[in-house]
This record gives C-alpha cells, structure tokens and sequence, in this order.
C-alpha cells in the first residue's frame, strides 16, 4: 500500500482512520469459540476483550441459532459488551470470537457477569446493561441515521452508570458514543467532543485502557496534511498514556503518525528516528501492514536525504515477543506490583484503584488471591474491615472451601489469615481470633515475623475477658529482642498490665520507640504510654500525652493521609474512650471542651490543607524517609525525625490557638448566648456551659444507659402521638438539663453529637414548656474552632427546586402537586426567583449560576442520610429518561457544587442510622458546608406535606423581620405550638450553622 496515495485521497479529518485500521492483517480472519452454561431465570452480561484485533462476537445457542451479537467496525481497544435475556430452562451457548483484522500477538479475554433483578434499584441497572448492549450491535443497514440511534442507546446507558457510580462503563459508553460518531456518522467534530468529555473526567486516570482507546481515536483523527503540529501534539498525547506500554501496535501506530508530521514540518532527521522505531514495534509484533506503510515512508524519506538503503539492516531487526495469550496476565501482575507499592506508601486508596483494575483483568487464580490479599492490606489501612476481611478469606481460603491454603513464595497466607485476626479482635469475636491466629503461627517465617506475631497474641490476649497472663510470655519474649522495634511497645504493654517497669523506664521504651520514626509504632507507644500514666494517677500528665498524640494524628491525616496505616482505625475507640473520661474526671472545664473539640475534628472527614510548593516537596521526601525507616532503614529514620521536626507547627502553637477561638466564642456569646456542649459515654454523662463568664462542667445521669436510651428514643421519637411524645421530651430534659435548666440564656447553641445528633433539641420540655418556647437554638458545626458568624442579608435571589418525577415524554405532561414548593414561590415572585421543578430537576441545575449565586437554596425533595454510612446519603431529583430511574446525587457528586447561599433549607429531609460517639456534622448537611453555605436548615425525618408549607411559609415571613435564621426558625416552630400542631411536625427541623 502507498501510504502518501491513500493519504492524499481521504477526507481530511478522517485520514489517519484508514492507515490504523491498515496496521492488521486482512488476509485470514482468526476465529475462537468459548462454552458457557446459563442457568435458568438468569440473564448474562459477558464482556469480550481483545488485543491487537478488529472483531465481532455471535453468541448462538445448542442448535446454532443466534441469541445476540456485538461489533463496531473499526473499533480495536474497546471490550465488546453482550446481555443475553434470561431463558426459562438452563441452556449451553456458545461464544464465537472473530476477529477479521489481527496482529501475531492477538489474544482474547472473556468475562461473565450473572443478572437477576431484585428491586427497582437493580431493575434500572438490567436497563442500562441492555442499552449499552444494543449499542453495539451493528445495524442491519449502516447509515448515519441507524448509527445515531446506537449512540442514542449509548447515552441513554451513561446517564444510568452515573447513578450507578459505575464509571469504566460509563466511560466506555461514552468513548464508543464517539468511535460511532466518527466511523459511523461521519461527525469528527461531535467525536471530539465526546473524547474532550472523557480527558476532562475525574475517572478516567483510574482506566488507563479507556484513556489510550480515546487518545487512539483522536490520532485517528489527527490529520499531519492538514495540521501536522496538531497531528504531532495528539500522537506524543497516546505515546505518553500510562498504558501504552500493553499495547505496542498502537505505540507503532503513533510513531508512525509522529513521523509523518515530523515530515510535514521538515523534521526529516527526527522523521527518520521514529520510523525506524516504530518499524521495529511492527515487525516485532507481526504487524505486516503498518510495516509495509513504514517502509515506503522510509523509502522516501531516505531518497530525500539521498540514502535509499540506509533501513536495510533496521529491517532485519526483528525481536521475539511474550507468548499473546499472557498479555492480560501481564499487566495485571504489573498492576500487582504497583498496588504492593502503594500499599508500602501508605496510599491505600490509589492502592486500591489499581488493583481493582488488576481484578478485572485477572483470570490466573493464583495471581487473583495475591491481589486480593493486597486489597486486604489496603483496605485495613483504611479501616475498611469488613471489605479487609472479606478480601483476607478470599485469598487465603482452597479454592474448594476445604481450608486455608499453603504459604507459597507468591502468596504470604499468614498476613492474610492475621489480618483476618485482627478483625475478628476488633468485633470481639475470641473464639474465630484464636483460630485464626494459631493457623497464621503455622505458616510464619522468619524472626520479624514470629515478632509481630508474638505482639499481636498480647492484643489478642489483652482484649479477650478474663485472664491476662497468656500475654506475658509473648511480650518477655519481645523485650528481650532489643533490636526489634516490638521490644520498646512490649516494655510498655507490661508496664500496663502487670506493673512490670518503673516511670524511667516506660518512658526510655516510648523514646525508643519513637526514634524507630516507624509512624504506626511511635503512635502505638504514644498511646500505651498516655494509658501508663493514667494507670498511674498521673493525671495531667496523661492528659498532656493524649493532647499530644491526637494533635499528631491530626496532622498525620492532613499532612501524610495513609502513614498511621491501620493503626487509628483500630485504636479509635480506646484512644477516645481514655481521653473522654480523663477529660471529664480531671480536666478543668475549658480543657474538657477544648478536648472534646480535638476528638471531633479527628472523627470528622479532614479536608486537605494548602501547603507550598515547597512544602509539598518535603512531605513527599518526608513520605519516602518514612516508608524506608518502616524497612528498618536507621538513616532514613532520622532524616524522617528532622523532617518532622521542621514541618510540624509547634504543640503550644495548638494549645494557644485552641484557647484563643474558644475566648472568642466567648465574647461573641454575650450576656445572653450559651453554648451547651454534651459527652455522653458509656462511664457516664456530662454538659458542657459556655457562656461569656467561662466554661462550667455538669455531671448527668449514669451514661451508659443514658446513651443506649437517646439512640432507641431516636428511632422511635416520628412514631409517637403527641403524648407520648411530650412524656420523652419531658424525661429527655430531666437527664440532660436538670442540673441547669434555671440559668440558660435566651440564645442557646447545642451542640448535637453523638447520641444526641438525631434527637430534636428544641422539643426538649422544661418546666412544661417546650425548650424553644423560651430561647433561640442552633447547631454550630464549627464549635469552638470557627467563631460564631453574624447573620448577612441573603437578599432577593432564591433557587427553589423540588417535586421530583418519573419521566414523562412530551411537553404537556403533568406536574404533580407541590404545596411547599408552591407556598416558597408564591413568597419570592419576581426576577431573584429561579424555579426548577418536576422534569427539570436533574443534576446539571446544581452546576448553574442561578444555583451558584443564590442568596437562599430551598429544596423540596427527598433527602436521605444515613448516620452511620456516610455514602449511603443522596437527594432525589428526577429520572433524566425513561426507565433509567431518578438520579439520587450523594457526597460525591456534590463535591463540584459551590454555593454562596446564607441559608440552604431541605424540609423533606429524612435521618437514619447509628451516629458515632463524637459524631456531628451529618453528611449531605457536611457537603453543603463545603459548598460555601453559611447555614443550613435540615428535617430529622420527613412530615406532613401541608404542613411543611405553611412551616415555610412562617418561617420565611419571619426572617422578614430578623436575618438571623436562628430566630426565624423559633418564630415559626412557636406558631405552629400556637396553632396546636403535633410536636413531631414542627420539632424535626434543626439549624446547622458554621
């Protein structure tokens, strides 16, 4: 073929289509056939890969007869998608694989998924797998018309991946929406702008194979004629994707078009480089017509210069490859290896990531249990535990259930099966720890090993009831290994339990371990050591100890995310337990409230600070010293001491900067504001008061029943009529502000955490009135970092949205009714009101500048947040088409939303789940924060649609009269006492404020 002929001859814009799909032979198509077994009342989802290839696949049943098909001319990297329908009976189908252009090193992988549809949830999922499926049958006549409507599918497939957060096949639904667009439609420019979605996706980095397909096609693209700086800048574009390396046609492919730009830009020299490489790759891999093209390129090029043979002995160069059908193998065992690294960085959710990739790729059952023994690791890290476990027995587990497997030289059993016992120590299951434990002994090797082994039989025989002494022979071992970095944690660990040192040694054992700068290590003596001086009544010593360990891990997780490992996650609840009950027995008052705040901040999501250029710089090398000192390496270890010394702000830095905010609370709280602050705990029960005097600290009822008591009242608190409902307010006032229920100011901001965050403080009755009837309330979330802020006028721009639908087609369709949407409208007429409701209210609203610029957000909606799940949060807007399912947004998404609003108010807004001890700011009310809103108004559990109007409308004709939205709140809920309105419905809205 004459390369610069067919190049002369094809519509700019599409050249380049016609040289890649050339790189394959065409001679004689390549054929493969697979059998699988579908069981009854079972749809399958089967994926098909292939390397180096243009194919199509059939799926046909035992007689022959078709049961679907899939193929997309021209398409190479993509994976093709089938969905067979369910059958009545179980039946055996066979997969046939035909590949018309291929390579020497073409290759196929195949992956099955089983679909049964349960609920609504995965009945709009089974949708989407069967769009995106017809998609990518080819019609039966090839026009632009017939192909438009595959990429219509296509879309339709993407918008449900969204909700889904199935990203890699949203992706691919949207890259082959373009390869459709440019092969089949004949639009590059709407193909281009397809591929400008995919680069611009967040997810893309984490599919590098989407990444190289989409740049692929844009090379196709590429035209060096027309633009051959453009056509340069898109093939270093596919040279320089991270998975280029997996696949070397494509890499020929963009050496080639870099040659010829090269050539178009007079570069002969550099053109002649990269033909002769990408010559190399073709023949290398048997791509016998991209190496044609190649050297007639290179014929010409050496007749410009004169030297018409000068390739002959390049020609001759010709290097054996991988056998093509471990090319999948490969590159998960390459993922593996940076998914091992990662993990021994401490970057666990990247980790992750990658060997999540490795997962799909895998077939091998070997390599598959090593990645999953590394996502265990991760996961751990992370604190995930029930994810940690469910990957540690996956890897360790025969594949015949009978057992755990053999240690083998790839795949470490005894750290699968340990960290297996480490989850079962944290649940409290003894007798599955013990089990566990004993099988990891078996398959140990190794003195470092054996050493942590022995550690964790202490914590295992620490943690179990009864007895300690199984635990002393394990720790005498280790602190006789005085070069194990164990020893020093041992030295304190019998300190503890058997009164085995004196003060001077304890605290030479924490020193020693800290020098090991081994960050889970030193964290774990910091703690042993704080528990040490509890034991020993040295009571602000402790407390000093504490402070300090938890400003560490504060700054740990802002400033190196990841290098505390799994170490906090299992130490959480002694390590606040401890603190908690030193602070409300010892403490003064202000420390107390001070501690209780440190304890917040760690149980909240930390967003990441700004740091320099330099700084940055040095957290990464800090990052690596920290990683080699965990490898024993002494030198790094002190290069990571030096290091943190520099970057760490002083500890009186902190200390100073804590009294300071909580000094200005107090002078913002005047003579008639107070902040009431509550810790209620297993050990017992108190109320913090803040006022402009001081801090002042009040012992409640026993806490541990208290505690037990506030979450059951929780979930039964919607349900109740209005006597019983009042009868547990009553008594809910009683035990938390019998102490000072005489002298609280008229403003009170209550601090909600824990117990308390879903219970409705100002339904709380004192002496027969309901808690709001005679003050203010408000949540601060910020409390006592943030100073209270004064209320600014929202002014006359509201986004009000709400009234969810199921789709409906057309333009006359009906809007259902709304009576709190209505009501707010009807409040705000004039050009400030921005309304979305029914059919428009999709996602894209949010990225508005109406949305944006508001000075007031009110959403009518479902909204649902789940306490104890964080993720399990979403509001509900619309179904964007028909069958998809309306789209439910969570914290993810609202990641992107910014918002200048004063107020942000969800009245349909509903709050399930157990919060955590500390737990405050819930999620969704969390992201809204983040999104710029300066206070937002949310409902405990969902009410009456009446009467939620006329709440709004009460509430929003009282901010009239006062900015604060505070006292607009208690405006309304006392008009709606005044009217005689059940206490459930008025009492469940709450104001979270900065």
């Amino acid at each position: 073929m004459n390369t610069r002929r067919v190049i002369s001859q094809v519509v700019a814009g599409l050249v380049a289509w016609s040289l890649l799909v050339a790189a394959l032979h065409a001679d004689t198509p390549l054929s493969r056939e697979y059998f699988i077994r579908q069981g009854s009342d079972e749809a399958l989802w089967v994926r098909v890969d292939g390397v180096d290839a243009e194919f199509g696949v059939e799926i046909l049943d035992i007689n022959d007869i078709p049961v679907t098909t899939a193929g997309v001319p021209g398409q190479r990297l993509a994976p093709l998608f089938l969905y067979v329908d369910e059958t009545s009976r179980e039946r055996q189908l066979d997969i046939r694989v035909t590949a018309g252009r291929h390579t020497d090193r073409t290759r196929f992988d195949l992956g099955l998924n089983r679909i049964g549809v349960r609920d609504q949830r995965s009945a709009a999922l089974d949708r989407a797998l069967r769009s995106m499926a017809f998609g990518l049958q080819a019609p039966a006549v090839e026009t632009a018309a017939s192909w438009s409507i595959k990429a219509g599918s296509l879309s339709t497939a993407a918008r449900t991946f969204v909700e889904f957060g199935m990203d890699e096949l949203r992706l691919w639904s949207i890259y082959y929406q373009a390869h459709i667009a440019a092969h089949g439609m004949g639009d590059p420019a709407t193909a281009l702008d397809l591929l400008a979605d995919i680069d611009a996706d967040q997810a893309t980095g984490r599919f590098p194979a989407v990444a190289l397909a989409a740049a692929r096609l844009k090379l196709a693209l590429a035209s060096p004629d027309r633009d051959p700086q453009l056509a340069l800048e898109t093939a270093d574009n596919v040279l320089a994707q991270p998975a280029i390396g997996t696949q070397p046609l494509v890499h020929a492919e963009a050496l080639f078009t870099r040659a010829e730009a090269l050539s178009k830009l007079g570069r002969d020299d550099e053109a002649l480089e990269e033909l002769q490489a990408g010559l190399a790759q073709a023949d290398d891999i048997g791509a016998d017509d991209l190496s044609t093209s190649i050297r007639e390129r290179l014929v010409d090029v050496h007749a410009v210069q004169g030297d018409v043979v000068a390739s002959g002995e390049v020609l001759r160069e010709i290097e054996s490859r991988l056998d093509a059908d471990a090319q999948g193998d490969e590159l998960a065992l390459n993922l593996l290896a940076q998914g091992r690294l990662l993990n021994d960085a401490w970057r666990y959710p990247q980790a992750l990531d990658v060997l999540g990739q490795a997962l799909a790729l895998e077939r091998n059952t070997a390599t598959r249990a090593q990645l999953q023994l590394a996502s265990a690791r991760a996961a751990m890290g992370l604190g995930r535990f029930d994810d940690a476990l469910a990957w540690a027995e996956a890897a360790a587990a025969m594949p015949d259930g009978t057992g755990w497997r053999r240690r083998t030289a790839l795949l470490d059993v005894s750290a699968a099966l340990g960290i297996m016992a480490d989850v079962y120590r944290q649940r409290g299951d003894v007798q599955r720890m013990r089990t566990l434990r004993a099988a990891q002994g078996e398959r140990l090797e190794g003195a470092a090993e054996r050493a942590a082994h022995d550690y964790a039989l202490a914590l295992d025989a620490l943690s179990a009831p009864g007895s300690r002494a199984s635990a002393e022979a394990p720790l005498r071992r280790l602190q006789a290994a005085t070069d194990s970095p164990w020893a020093p944690l041992a030295a304190l660990q019998l300190c503890i339990a058997f009164d085995a040192c004196t003060a001077d040694s304890a605290r030479e054992a924490r020193d020693r371990a800290r020098v090991t700068a081994i960050p889970g290590v030193a964290a774990e003596a910091d703690f042993l050591y704080a528990r040490h001086l509890q034991r020993q009544a040295q009571w602000a010593d402790a407390l000093s100890q504490y402070e300090r360990l938890l400003d560490d891990i504060g700054w740990h997780r802002q400033a190196l995310p990841g290098v505390l490992g799994g170490w906090y996650a299992q130490r959480r609840d002694a390590l606040v337990t401890g603190y908690t009950g030193l602070l409300m027995s010892r403490a003064t008052p202000a420390q107390a409230q001070l501690g209780l705040a440190r304890v917040r901040s760690l149980a909240a999501s930390l967003e990441p600070s700004s740091w320099t250029t330099a700084q940055e710089s040095a957290l990464a090398e800090l990052r690596e010293s920290l990683r080699l000192a965990a490898a024993g390496d002494s030198a790094a270890a002190d290069q990571a001491r030096n290091a943190l010394a520099s970057l760490r702000p002083p500890p009186s830095a902190d200390a100073e900067a804590g009294a300071t905010a909580l000094a200005a609370w107090r002078n913002a709280l005047g003579s008639d504001g107070a902040v009431l602050d509550f810790h209620i705990a297993a050990d017992g029960a108190w109320v913090l008061l803040t006022d402009g005097r001081g801090t002042e600290r009040f012992s409640l009822a026993t806490g541990g029943s208290l505690r037990e008591e506030l979450y059951d009242l929780a979930d039964r608190l919607p349900t109740l009529d209005t006597e019983a409902f009042d009868q547990a307010m009553a008594r809910l006032g009683r035990q938390l502000l019998g102490p000072i229920s005489r002298s609280l100011p008229r403003r009170l901001h209550w601090v909600a955490a824990g117990p308390l965050a879903r219970l409705p403080a100002a339904a709380i009755r004192v002496n027969g009135d309901y808690l709001v009837q005679r003050h203010v309330l408000s949540t601060p979330t910020g409390f006592p970092e943030t100073p209270p802020r004064v209320a600014t006028d929202p002014g006359d721009r509201l986004f009000l949205a709400g009234a969810p639908e199921d789709f409906q087609s057309g333009y006359l369709a009906a809007l259902a009714p709304a009576p709190e949407l209505d009501a707010v409208a009807s409040l705000f007429v004039g050009p400030g009101l921005t309304l979305v409701r029914g059919s428009a209210l999709l996602a894209d609203e949010f990225e508005s500048p109406d949305f944006r610029q508001a000075g007031r957000v009110h959403l009518v909606m479902p909204v649902h947040i789940d306490m104890a799940r964080p993720d399990n949060a979403w509001l509900e807007l619309s179904e964007p088409a028909g069958g998809l399912g309306r789209e439910r947004p969570g914290p993810a998404d609202m990641a992107t939303w910014t918002t200048t609003a004063a107020l942000v108010y969800m009245g349909q807004a509903e709050m399930v789940g157990r919060p955590g001890q500390e737990d405050l700011v819930p999620p969704i009310v969390a992201e809204w924060f983040r999104a710029g809103a300066g206070s937002v108004q949310a409902t405990l559990w969902r009410g009456d649609r009446e009467r939620s109007a006329a709440f709004a409308r009460a509430m929003y004709s009282s901010a009239d009269a006062d900015l604060a939205p505070a006292t607009a709140l208690a405006t309304a809920m006392r008009e709606s006492i005044d009217a005689g309105q059940a206490p459930r419905e008025w009492a469940r809205y709450r104001l979270y404020t900065r």
